[in-house]
């Protein structure tokens, strides 16, 4: 059977989160409903759901802080007959929920890590009997070759879906730019912003936490995103990206995504530049050498402070 491995990266929160949802694809390409992931108190709920006549008979998941641990072929794909949670003999249910404590997964903070396979068999009345097939969450390729399994990443921002705060005195915090990542499409929820068609040339934009609804008098101004792109006569370009931080306000995490096209997911732990584990960092910096051209911009922390 195929496979999906999902990275999470979640950060702990003491609210209700909204939820985030992934297609779930039948058969590879056809969307037959969604698993959406979410945190209530402290417990994180992994949620299929069927669509369009589609119906549930079997569910297979897997959730652990490292991917090793994950019962596996020699190929690296899941061994899902092993995995610790299971439900079979569901037909024809329509949705099916699964509830883990995040404390005994390891998530104690915010910034920490959770691999997640989900699988599911899942089957549907097609005029002339019942057609069933293999059910993964929407993602990217999990092996290059054979196994069409993919990975997706999800971040629990510390704070709730209105800007309450998080665990610890810790909250998501973006630059702020000129479209939403609603906008972008790629979430119903979360707030953030993209920063459009950066040039050379440098910028300065203001780091927001806790401002849910992309509502900037929710948040706090906590610090500056500081953007130095040049592209010398001769020679590659470079682009200088560093996060700022006011006075009483600290780092936990950044996720810095560049990139000529728009962003595509809303996980930071898929953004590409990920510095975790600052302790306390007042500033943080990411280099990059690009191509030349115009880039979009997303930048993300978690950040501690007042």
């Amino acid at each position: 059977m195929k496979t999906l491995i999902m990275t999470l990266l979640l950060t702990l929160s003491l609210n209700v989160s909204a939820a985030d949802c992934f297609d779930l694809l039948a058969g590879q390409f056809t969307d037959a409903g969604d698993v959406c992931l979410e945190v209530n108190g402290d417990d994180l709920t992994v949620t299929y759901t069927t669509q369009d006549g589609w119906m549930l008979d079997e569910t297979q998941l897997w959730v652990g802080s490292d991917l090793a641990d994950m019962p596996q072929n020699r190929k690296g794909n899941p061994k899902i007959g092993n995995f610790p949670y299971k439900a079979e003999g569901l037909f024809p249910a329509t949705s099916y929920s699964y509830t883990l404590s995040l404390s005994a997964l390891g998530v104690t903070s915010c910034g920490s890590q959770l691999y997640v396979a989900a699988h599911a068999v899942v089957g549907v009345d097609n005029g002339g009997g019942l057609q069933t097939e293999t059910g993964w969450s929407a993602g990217d390729r999990f092996v290059s070759r054979g196994s069409w399994a993919t990975y997706s990443t999800y971040t629990v921002p510390c704070d709730d879906p209105n800007g309450g705060g998080g665990t610890g005195g810790c909250e998501t915090a973006y630059a702020v730019g000129d479209r939403t990542l609603i906008s972008l499409g790629i979430t119903n929820s979360r707030w953030g912003w993209e920063i459009t068609g950066v040039t050379p040339g440098s910028y300065n934009y203001p780091i927001y936490a806790g401002a849910g609804q992309n509502d900037l008098s929710k948040g706090t101004h906590v610090g500056t995103l500081v953007v130095s792109y040049t592209c010398p006569p001769f020679g590659g370009c470079l682009m200088s990206v560093t996060y700022d931080m006011f006075g009483g306000f600290e780092l936990n995490a950044t996720h810095l995504y560049v990139g000529s096209d728009h962003l595509q997911s809303i996980a930071p732990g898929s953004y590409g530049n990920i510095h975790e584990n600052l302790n306390g960092a007042t500033q943080d910096n990411f280099v990059l050498n690009l191509s030349g051209g115009a880039y979009n911009i997303v930048a993300h922390g978690v950040v501690c402070g007042e």
